[in-house]
């Protein structure tokens, strides 16, 4: 029976992050854009860059200034299915947010280039 992506970890700077529900990988690259003159359509290309949003518990210990110290590094988007997407040169791109209530929760976004897909 085929499995179906489930369980996510994001790992960065060689810290593991065990996230919750809804993580989310947007894969970046080149994307076509319209580019339109008059009657006529015609498109260009440009950069995109990848994406990784992950919420993982807040727990006792963790410190968001260590989190944000690093500049840009690697981040893995480990998925339970045997992908893993590699960003080599990602970087934190919002405030870390913590949310009270319901275990407590850190989400953190990350950008970067092209992201490399290695499967197992």
């Amino acid at each position: 029976m085929a499995q179906s992506l489930g369980v996510v970890e994001v790992v960065w700077a060689g810290v593991k992050f065990p996230c919750e529900k809804g993580a989310q990988f947007r894969q970046g690259g080149l994307v076509n854009k319209a580019v339109t003159a008059g009657a006529q359509v015609s498109r260009s290309q440009e950069m995109m860059a990848s994406r990784v949003q992950c919420s993982t518990p807040f727990m006792t210990g963790m410190s968001i200034a260590a989190i944000r110290s690093v500049t840009e590094g690697e981040l893995q988007f480990v998925c339970d299915t045997g992908q893993t997407f590699v960003i080599a040169n990602a970087f934190l791109v919002d405030q870390p947010e913590i949310t009270g209530g319901e275990g407590g929760k850190l989400t953190l976004t990350w950008e970067g280039g092209e992201a490399e897909e290695l499967l197992q």
